[in-house]
């Protein structure tokens, strides 16, 4: 490198101070013209590059083979799509089964027995007894994750004693797409008025009831 060399060194001391100026000035202009070069280097050949890729793209062929892979993409997500969806409705009646199974062997092991079942609906009602404890269970198809809103209400004309018994079930398990909710309760030993309650069955959305009870 000349520039740290001895005999630079020596004439960069012997100069005036004017001198050291424009030595100083001309190095960096030379810096300054370099690093441009270098930079306009890059530029051009990003530029080359993208320009290059613009045209292979816009080409005929280019063009055919993009046509291509987007269509067989498409079709492999049309595809699998529809296959999902029959087997999300092929498999919940599946599921279903394998719940209420469940359902039915942990009731009968507890002391339940069975009262009562309802196809997949929006509503339904039962009469409860006095001094019986009964077991619902919800179960509804969970594919797409609706917001699940359930509740058992007394049916009577007085709102504010429906709303005092209203029941609502809690989250209990999953099998496959098919989702349960679960609701206890027991009655009193005796009621003020008449040998049985209506209770309303609400189930948004439609679900499959399962009813047991136990004295």
């Amino acid at each position: 490198m000349q520039y740290f060399s001895v005999g630079y060194l020596q004439r960069y001391k012997s100069m005036g101070s004017i001198g050291r100026f424009r030595q100083i000035n001309q190095g960096v202009q030379q810096i300054f013209f370099t690093v441009s070069r270098m930079i306009q280097a890059v530029t051009d050949w990003k530029y080359n590059s993208v320009y290059q890729r613009m045209v292979l793209f816009l080409s005929t062929k280019g063009l055919k083979n993009y046509t291509m892979k987007k269509f067989l993409l498409l079709s492999f997500l049309l595809a699998g799509t529809f296959s999902a969806i029959c087997q999300s409705k092929s498999n919940y009646a599946g599921d279903v089964d394998k719940a209420y199974g469940l359902i039915r062997n942990g009731a009968y092991k507890n002391g339940y027995k069975y009262l009562i079942k309802f196809a997949s609906t929006n509503q339904a009602a039962i009469s409860v007894e006095p001094n019986t404890s009964y077991l619902i269970f919800f179960v509804y198809d969970n594919t797409n994750h609706p917001k699940a809103d359930f509740q058992a209400p007394l049916m009577t004309p007085d709102s504010a004693l429906m709303k005092k018994y209203t029941l609502k079930p809690f989250d209990r398990a999953q099998v496959g797409v098919a989702r349960g909710e679960q609701l206890e309760f027991r009655t009193p030993e005796k009621f003020i008025t008449g040998e049985t309650k209506p209770v309303k069955l609400k189930a948004n959305p439609p679900a499959y009831i399962y009813v047991y009870y136990k004295k």
